[in-house]
């Protein structure tokens, strides 16, 4: 079962019962199956095999694990990172033959770090770590630093005294980017999809698809530019989970330059 998010736009927003924050992180979420020898299989939402690995330095005393977490495949951010195939674990549910999913977050938390300490290298070397917990405290600093000014896409808020599959918090970033509309796609129900490309060394080159938030009917003819937005914006000058945001009649589309300032593009 996994937690819903409540999602807010400030940290700010976030009520007072939310008393940890953790960094956002782009993966697969998964469930880690471990036997007692530390054969690990790893399962998605879908609740589909995804991968197997072998967890190295698993005691026999610490018998079968169910860990959740993120797998860092699939997304740009995890390809690009230095986290890029690493489980980043957050939650446990069983381990040392105890069920743990009754037990508040913050015991399910000692277990955890008890799991990581027992088979991580203390130099690295292993494919699991765990996601850092903070104090509601350090919202704002890692706010504005590492999500504003870095790379993540934003933060999210726990309690420590719930039950795994009660409810989380998230805020996340929204950054805006111009894009030279390439072609408009009719689709169902008179709904359509605005085509974006950016210009790179002259050429013009595609780099999103945006059909959420684009009105019905939108008048628009190629070589117009319009603006988007989204959680964040990827090197190739694509957005994640882009929305329309308006028509830009004054914007040139020679304007619209595939470039970044190194906090915006990752």
């Amino acid at each position: 079962m996994r937690p819903k998010y409540q999602t807010f736009y400030s940290v700010e927003q976030v009520p007072a019962r939310f008393d940890l924050v953790e960094i956002k992180h782009d993966g697969m979420w998964c469930v880690c199956y471990v036997d007692a020898k530390g054969g690990a299989k790893l399962y998605n939402r879908r609740g589909l095999l995804h991968c197997e690995r072998k967890i190295k330095g698993w005691k026999p005393g610490m018998g079968k694990a169910i860990i959740v977490g993120e797998l860092m495949v699939g997304t740009p951010r995890s390809c690009s990172s230095n986290t890029h195939n690493t489980f980043i674990v957050f939650d446990c549910l069983y381990a040392y033959h105890s069920d743990l999913s009754s037990r508040p977050l913050k015991s399910r938390k000692v277990c955890l770090g008890r799991i990581v300490s027992d088979v991580v290298p203390p130099l690295g070397g292993a494919w699991m770590r765990q996601s850092i917990t903070f104090p509601r405290a350090d919202a704002r600093r890692l706010w504005d630093w590492p999500v504003m000014a870095g790379n993540h896409e934003g933060l999210v808020f726990k309690c420590s005294i719930d039950y795994f599959g009660d409810s989380w918090a998230r805020v996340k970033k929204t950054v805006t980017q111009d894009y030279i509309l390439m072609g408009v796609v009719p689709r169902k129900q008179g709904r359509l999809t605005l085509v974006g490309g950016l210009l790179k060394d002259g050429e013009l080159s595609e780099c999103v698809r945006v059909y959420t938030n684009v009105p019905p009917g939108l008048e628009a003819e190629p070589g117009q530019v319009f603006e988007a937005s989204g959680n964040q914006l990827f090197q190739s000058g694509a957005l994640r989970h882009p929305r329309f945001e308006r028509m830009r009649p004054n914007k040139k589309p020679n304007d619209c330059i595939l470039k970044g300032n190194g906090n915006e593009i990752y």
